[in-house]
Formats: C-alpha cells, sequence, structure tokens
C-alpha cells in the first residue's frame, strides 16, 4: 500500500496541499477547527511525516539547500524562514546560497550540492536562467530538485509559486470595481516569468470590461535605478493617471518615495495598490492596500513537496493571495 502524502490528505479533505502543510506546522491563520479536521483525516490515512533524512544513502547529509538568487528585505526572509522551520521539523538543516542572478553561478551552485551530497535542493531560478538542462544532469544523479518563487514552465520537476496570474487579474479587477479607469501598471524584469503571469493576468482583466474603457499604462523595469526616472516621466506627462499598480515590494516602496517626493497626496491625489508580502505596506503611509502572498507559505510547502514527493510525478502548487483593503485606494466615480 502506497504511503499517504498531503496531497491525499488535501483531496480527502477538499482544500489545498498548502492548507494541509499549514495545519500540521500548526500556522496561526489555519482554525482550530481545520487543524483538528486535518489530524483526524492523517490518522485515518495513517500519513506521518517522510522524514527522508532517516532513509538516506550512506554518503549523503542531512542538509537541504535552498539557492536564491538575492537576498533582499522583502520575500526572501520569510521564504528563508518557512524554509529553516518546516526542514527543522524533520531534523534536516538548510544551507542558503546566493547566486547573484548569475546562471553560471548558479551551476557552479547546483554541482557543488551535488559534491556534497546533500538530500535535495530547493532552487529558486536565476534572471539568466532560460532551461533548465543543467538541473537534468543533477536529477539524473538522484538529487531531488523543487523549483520555488521564480521558475519556468516544465513537466519535469514540482513548481511552488503564487498565483500569479490570478494575483494580477484581482488587482486589475478591484482598481476597476473602485471606478479607476487611468491607470498606470509598474513591472519588474520581462525576462522573468513571474512579471509575465502578473503583468497577463492585469491586462486580461482590463481587456474583460469593455463596457468601461480603460486608458492603461504599463511600464517595464528591468533595473530599479531607472525607476524613478521613467516613473517621473510618465506622470508629469500623464496628469489624469488616477491609480498605480505595483507587481512587487519592491517596486512599490521606491514608487512610494517618488510619490512623496513629487508631493502627491495618496489616494487624494493618486491611488496605490500592490501585491506585497505584506509588512512593507504597514511601513509606509498611508497603509497600502496589497494583495499578499506568503513567502513563509512558499517556504513551508516546498520542503513537504521535496520531502514527502518521491515519485516521477511532478506537482505545481499555487499559493493564493488575499486582498487587505488599507488605506490607499479610493473610489474614483
Amino acid at each position: 500500500m502506497s504511503r499517504a502524502t498531503i496531497k491525499d490528505l488535501a483531496k480527502k479533505l477538499g482544500v489545498s496541499p498548502s492548507t494541509i502543510s499549514r495545519a500540521l506546522s500548526d500556522h496561526p491563520d489555519i482554525s482550530e477547527n481545520m487543524k483538528e479536521k486535518v489530524r483526524l483525516v492523517a490518522e485515518e490515512l495513517n500519513y506521518t511525516k517522510n522524514r527522508r533524512a532517516s532513509g538516506l544513502r550512506k554518503n549523503e547529509s542531512n542538509i537541504i539547500a535552498l539557492i536564491i538568487p538575492e537576498i533582499n528585505m522583502f520575500f526572501m526572509p520569510e521564504l528563508i524562514y518557512g524554509v529553516n522551520l518546516e526542514a527543522e521539523k524533520s531534523g534536516l538543516s538548510v544551507a542558503i546560497f546566493q547566486s547573484d542572478n548569475s546562471l553560471e553561478k548558479e551551476k557552479e551552485l547546483l554541482k557543488y550540492c551535488l559534491e556534497m551530497s546533500f538530500c535535495g535542493v530547493l532552487l529558486c531560478l536565476s534572471v539568466e536562467t532560460k532551461n533548465l538542462s543543467h538541473i537534468d544532469k543533477i536529477t539524473k544523479k538522484e538529487m531531488p530538485v523543487v523549483l520555488l518563487d521564480k521558475v519556468l514552465n516544465t513537466q519535469n520537476y514540482s513548481t511552488i509559486t503564487i498565483e500569479d496570474e490570478l494575483a494580477g487579474y484581482q488587482a486589475a479587477e478591484y482598481l476597476h470595481q473602485k471606478g479607476h479607469s487611468s491607470i498606470l501598471s509598474i513591472f519588474g524584469n520581462p525576462d522573468l516569468s513571474i512579471t509575465n503571469l502578473r503583468k497577463d493576468g492585469f491586462n486580461k482583466a482590463l481587456q474583460n470590461y469593455t463596457d468601461f474603457p480603460s486608458k492603461h499604462i504599463s511600464l517595464e523595469i528591468e533595473n530599479i535605478l531607472s525607476l524613478d526616472s521613467e516613473l517621473e516621466t510618465i506622470l508629469t506627462s500623464n496628469k489624469n493617471i488616477s491609480a498605480i499598480f505595483c507587481m512587487s515590494d519592491e517596486l512599490l516602496v521606491n514608487t512610494h518615495h517618488l510619490l512623496m517626493r513629487m508631493e502627491y497626496k495618496i489616494p487624494e491625489q493618486i491611488s496605490l495598490l500592490s501585491i506585497s508580502d505584506g509588512f512593507v505596506p504597514y511601513y509606509l503611509y498611508p497603509n497600502i492596500s496589497h494583495l499578499h502572498h506568503s513567502g513563509f507559505e512558499v517556504g513551508v510547502v516546498a520542503v513537504n513537496e521535496l520531502l514527502e514527493n518521491q515519485t516521477d510525478n511532478p506537482n505545481h502548487i499555487k499559493v493564493k493571495t488575499k486582498l487587505f483593503e488599507m488605506e490607499s485606494v479610493k473610489e474614483f466615480y
């Protein structure tokens, strides 16, 4: 009889694998009622944590590698926290590496992980990574790899992301519901799937409202240092813009700073909405309305997928976002 997995528990209860993972981790966002349901179903299906470390080959360590493009003050700290916390529950340690958004360094780090006999790799791809051939060489030698956050389309590896396209769609939908028709959307590096998915979702929502013609300007920022000058030029020549959407905390912080320097009043003169890890919006004035995505949850789910999924069938798990209405978006009619 095959071993019960988090996916089996999720199917039984009709909830997402991430909800099961958080319930098993005693996450405060999960109700006590749901935690009890998960516990009972886990007992019914004879579910136990898969401690991959206890069954490793003798030449393997009990270390998971986490390779990320960069360590910043936004999404990554929560991601690292989630990975560490969940790994510790299975008696594993986490080694954190930074690729500096370099494909060559990413390759070197993967090779190092193999040489050190790490028991698995969680990989957030660099900006330069366009295909996964270098990862194939690792998995052929039986080192499991799970991709998270910044990924490429693949049927060969499990991926853990947020619902990027849906988050973009919900952002545009929310601004439309508030009556905004002249909107500026700001996106990051166009080479990243996370950018394209959020942009696609945003544009699809605007196109759906044929009864509400929208004047939409879209700005893509490859280098954050260029944001100030490009954004100031757009705002100076388009005085009718009533709302700005930022696809990330990094873009939000820089946009908010420029709006303050240009003496815009938020939301009286311009509304501001973002996708965020949920911390930055509370440090800005006014507090910023945002679609919250949890780096912590992505980290927890990624570790569970690495440990639980020992089949050749990768899972593509999307962590949901939630809208938090704060003080930065006004109704505009």
